[in-house]
């Protein structure tokens, strides 16, 4: 069984491993602003489906029944397009920490 390691030796890893991913802190940004909006998009869809139902199906409005289909379709176009960019990013953070990590050994 292996033994615990000590506090600070993994405190250095993380730190050494911090050191490796730094450079790379703008794609990290774009990566959770991509997440946000992932996350927005999935309250934002909750919140549109109570207009859908009491005014478009229950009421019969013509103009919701119109309009909210488009923003439905509007809003998973903007949920794909963040998600992509986030799995994108983060992924290329990663890839990039490894790549490094195999040159140096």
């Amino acid at each position: 069984m292996a033994e615990p390691t000590a506090p600070n030796s993994v405190l250095q890893t993380y730190r050494r491993l911090m050191g490796y991913a730094l450079p790379h802190w703008p794609r990290y940004l774009l990566a959770m602003f991509g997440m946000a909006i992932y996350a927005f998009t999935q309250a934002s869809f909750a919140s549109l489906m109570k207009p859908l139902l009491d005014q478009g199906i229950l009421l019969h409005d013509p103009v919701t029944m119109r309009r909210l289909p488009l923003l439905v379709v509007g809003l998973f176009l903007l949920r794909g397009t963040a998600d992509f960019l986030a799995a994108y990013n983060i992924s290329w953070v990663g890839r990039s920490i490894i790549k490094r990590l195999r040159q140096e050994t």
